[in-house]
This record gives C-alpha cells, structure tokens and sequence, in this order.
C-alpha cells in the first residue's frame, strides 16, 4: 500500500480546510504580502507566522468560524494540522460552532 500524501489543513472542533483548497487568489495575496511564491504558502505555511494566522482567517472564513482578533503564537500553530491529501475539502459542521466562535476565548481550553 502506497503512503498517502499529507497535506497542511485547518483544523477547527469538527471542521477540516485544507490549505491547499482556500481561494487561489487569497493564497497568492497572502505570498505577495511575504514575499514568497503561493505554493510555499501552502506547502509550509507555518514558515512565518504572519502567514499562519491569515491562512487561519482564510480557513476560518472558509468553515463559518469567526476567528478571534487577537491570538498567541501558540493558539495560531494549534490549528495546524498535516491531513492526507484525500480528506474532504470541508468537513461539514455538526450542531454547535467551532472552538473559536460565539465568544470562545481560545483552542487550547479544554
């Protein structure tokens, strides 16, 4: 059996975005901003983490997630997951919003 190939995503409570399946021109804004090409933004997008937290947002946006304004390096890199390339593009929503919607004040409350 072939190993499957892992690609980053967002991982949100019960949602999954993968990196490489957020608006192409969000991702090529997002590298032109950072001086770098689009597919580093989605092969590496923990390179820098201005790049993480927009990919967030993008993701975020992406799944119906509101976002928090403000986070820590370490609730920005939480998100961050590697997801065989075959996961659905969006992991539909169960009942109930995602960790950092309706006023939740971080993903690492548990």
């Amino acid at each position: 059996m072939a190993d499957e190939q892992k690609v980053w995503a967002v991982k949100f409570d019960d949602r999954i975005v993968q990196v490489q399946d957020l608006n192409a021109g969000d991702l090529q804004q997002v590298a032109s901003n950072h001086d770098v090409r689009w597919f580093v933004v989605v092969d590496a997008p923990l390179m820098d983490l201005g790049v993480a937290e927009k990919v967030l947002r993008l993701a975020g946006a992406k799944a119906g997630i509101e976002v928090l304004e403000t986070l820590t390096a370490r609730q920005v890199l939480d998100f961050f997951v590697q997801v065989d390339d075959d996961v659905p593009i969006l992991v539909p929503p169960t009942e109930g919003g995602g960790p950092l919607s309706s006023g939740t004040a971080d993903s690492t409350a548990g």
